[in-house]
């Protein structure tokens, strides 16, 4: 069972996905989980490869990314700090992940976090939210690189 008390206590307690959870239902939902440290440039994991965790950013930034049969890059997302970075299908990954700078991850076990989300009706409703909110967020960036014109693009990102 994961220590609470531990180095990384403090990003977990403050996930938006645990706002509103005890101690004892944090502690169950991080039954079978474990800290990563990658190393900017390292590959968390690859397109095709299967989900078998529900992985956190905890600190750090990673691009979810295609590369095609030519080696070109396409970046789908930048994911930071308290964002996950996978779904809960079970199935396999529909891209690969790269840390953009070093980066700690929390790995739950998949499994035991489908069940806590069957069980405990506080962590699914923060997961809905949070997904609603990723789900906003990614609509209107598609809106503006489909729709903007030049000028609103580039400000958009400086």
């Amino acid at each position: 069972m994961y220590d609470l008390t531990s180095n990384h206590g403090t990003e977990i307690n403050n996930l938006s996905l645990f706002a509103n959870l005890n101690k004892n239902e944090i502690e169950k939902i991080l039954q079978n989980s474990y800290i990563h440290h990658y190393q900017k440039g390292e590959t968390l994991f690859l397109k095709d490869q299967k989900i078998a965790n529900f992985y956190i950013v905890l600190k750090g930034s990673v691009k979810l990314l295609i590369v095609n049969e030519e080696g070109q890059e396409a970046v789908v997302q930048i994911v930071n700090e308290g964002k996950y970075l996978t779904d809960i299908s079970g199935k396999v990954f529909l891209n690969s992940a790269e840390a953009l700078e070093d980066v700690i991850i929390l790995a739950i076990g998949l499994e035991n976090f489908r069940q806590q989300l069957k069980d405990n009706h506080s962590l699914a409703l923060n997961m809905l939210l949070d997904m609603s909110s990723q789900n906003r967020t990614l609509t209107n960036k598609i809106t503006t690189l489909k729709l903007a014109d030049a000028k609103h693009k580039v400000g958009q990102y400086i």
